[in-house]
């Protein structure tokens, strides 16, 4: 490839990862901003929001790239391809996205605590899950290897039924209907 096209198709590559990480670097600080921040304080003023803005967008920015860069260390010695790694890594959240939306539109006694409750063990299992290979042999527990060598794609469907499952539990306790 000549050197000028060359130049180009890198430039069109980073130019679509950057607007990928952009948009989610700028909905989380979006997110923590106003919706937590601006909540919890009462704070209001644009201006005020704006400099907690920056601040959160760059505390976002350097926790995702730690996690970017922890992940490459914690990957570096497993013989995975890349986009296996990167549909395993996703699935651990989707899995749960799906479960709970389930849960939402299907199971009208769920609310928002069952929902958190749903995600945070789902999220939990599905990351032991996707790296129970590693944990087996660092931690030398014979019997999560077999968790080890379930298909990856396998991960969303576990992580929708563990969600929706998760969340239907959470709501019978609360109410005190499962003892």
């Amino acid at each position: 490839m000549p050197a000028g096209l060359r130049g180009l198709v890198i430039a069109g590559i980073l130019a679509a990862a950057m607007s990928t990480i952009s948009s989610s670097i700028n909905a989380l600080a979006s997110s923590v901003t106003y919706d937590f921040y601006a909540g919890m304080t009462g704070k209001t003023e644009p201006a005020h929001l704006l400099r907690v803005g920056k601040v959160i967008t760059v505390a976002w920015g350097l926790g995702l790239t730690a996690g970017a860069l922890g992940f490459v260390a914690a990957t570096s010695h497993m013989n995975t391809p890349v986009v296996v790694l990167a549909l395993s890594i996703a699935s651990i959240t989707y899995g749960a996205l799906l479960g709970t939306y389930l849960l939402a539109g299907r199971w009208p006694r769920a609310n928002s605590r069952d929902v958190i409750v749903a995600t945070l063990v789902t999220m939990a299992v599905m990351l032991i899950v996707v790296f129970a290979r590693p944990i087996a042999e660092s931690a030398h527990l014979v019997w999560l290897e077999p968790v080890g060598r379930l298909a990856w794609p396998w991960y969303v469907p576990l992580g929708t039924a563990l969600a929706f499952l998760t969340g239907v539990a959470s709501s019978m306790t609360r109410r005190g209907e499962l003892a």
